[in-house]
């Protein structure tokens, strides 16, 4: 196989079987055939990367065990003293290597955002501010959904300027996420 891989990769550079197989069976050296040694460096690394890619083709023996723990083992080495199975790298399927990332636990009911936890603090600790904030939402909330031209003042400028209408949807999803809060 080494013969006919290098062969093959001499008829590439050279083209010329006849001079190849004088190279191979007289065990001449290359250099001095005439051939420069830009074309030595890359048949080197051209045969180079041929057998590095070959070797790692080929199946590794893996050995596998589980100890006196319940954890599964797996070694190049076989493990003294231990009844370990042999098993062939090229029989293993790519999705039964490596690792599963553990998963949260789902419960029954979605985790809480961090405005829903603010919220039941200020609900907790000052349900006077609760109540105020459960009116103005349901109070803003009615304005933009009978009206629908708007105008607000802006806050840098002090102008008063337009409501666009997604702005005006914004305003409605974020009050009506306010009185589902604060008011009971």
């Amino acid at each position: 196989m080494i013969i006919f891989a290098y062969t093959v990769v001499m008829t590439k550079i050279f083209g010329n079987d006849a001079q190849i197989a004088y190279f191979i069976h007289n065990k001449e050296s290359i250099a001095q055939h005439g051939i420069d040694m830009n074309t030595q460096q890359r048949l080197l690394g051209t045969l180079f990367l041929f057998f590095s890619v070959t070797t790692f083709a080929h199946g590794k023996v893996i050995y596998t065990w589980v100890d006196e723990a319940g954890v599964s083992h797996y070694s190049e080495q076989a493990p003294v003293g231990v009844d370990a199975k042999r098993i062939y790298s090229e029989d293993i399927e790519p999705g039964k290597v490596g690792f599963v990332s553990p998963k949260e636990k789902v419960s029954g009911q979605p985790a809480k955002t961090q405005l829903e936890k603010d919220a039941e603090i200020i609900k907790s600790l000052d349900a006077e501010q609760a109540k105020m904030l459960c009116e103005r939402a349901q109070h803003s909330l009615t304005i933009l959904t009978t009206y629908n031209k708007l105008n607000k003042k802006n806050e840098k400028t002090g102008e008063t300027v337009s409501m666009t209408e997604d702005e005006r949807q914004q305003e409605i999803a974020m009050n009506k996420e306010r009185v589902a809060l604060f008011c009971d």
